[in-house]
């Protein structure tokens, strides 16, 4: 709700700066940027509960998957009640806030899942028990090259 909230006082407050100039102009920007803010701001909301997960979009932020898919490409994500063998999901660890996108590779007895990168020599030591709650989603459909202009961003 806070984006929407910036958005909505960022709206008023070109309203007031142009009010002075010129009126109907300044009303224009209101009646525009209010709707199109909140419209904005609910997308990701409904993309997460339209696809069953906190994260339903992701962008590769490396080349740990090469050929499957490649750095700056854009991930839908859909979560599911089970993983298999061979799916290529998100998923969060405790070395950092941003998610990891790899294919599963093997079950252990436990339950938990073992994940690697194709393009990777090896597994990283945090991706040989993954538990289920960890993992946000499968990928479900690509989007080539798009996410590179979220890759440019510093936040």
């Amino acid at each position: 709700m806070l984006p929407v909230f910036f958005a909505v006082l960022g709206g008023v407050i070109g309203y007031l700066l142009l009010r002075s100039r010129d009126r109907r102009m300044a009303k224009m920007l209101l009646i525009v940027s209010i709707p199109l803010s909140i419209i904005h701001s609910s997308i990701p909301l409904l993309l997460s509960m339209y696809l069953n997960t906190p994260l339903p979009i992701a962008v590769m932020g490396s080349g740990s998957m090469d050929p499957a898919f490649y750095k700056g490409d854009l991930l839908v994500l859909r979560g599911a009640d089970d993983y298999t063998i061979g799916d290529i999901v998100a998923f969060g660890h405790s070395r950092g806030t941003i998610p990891v996108i790899h294919r599963i590779v093997a079950m252990n007895e436990d339950g938990t899942y073992q994940l690697q990168g194709d393009a990777n020599p090896g597994q990283l030591p945090y991706e040989k028990s993954v538990q289920k709650s960890q993992i946000y989603g499968k990928v479900v459909y690509i989007i080539p090259y798009i996410g590179h202009m979220r890759l440019l961003l510093p936040f």
